[in-house]
């Protein structure tokens, strides 16, 4: 499993309702997506350019 043990824990444990989509950066993924087992996805920004568009 990519990413750092501790704060994959602590989001494990949050507890949503709603979709959750945490972006992060300052390391290297060859894969920079991930979904934890919660339904929390992961975005890795290193390197990247991220563009989000509000929903009309």
């Amino acid at each position: 499993m990519v990413g750092k043990e501790s704060i994959r824990k602590e989001l494990e444990k949050i507890n949503i309702t709603n979709n959750l989509l945490v972006i992060c950066g300052h390391s290297y993924w060859k894969i920079p997506t991930i979904a934890l087992e919660n339904g929390i996805q992961v975005i890795k920004a290193d390197s990247r350019v991220i563009v989000l568009q509000a929903k009309k």
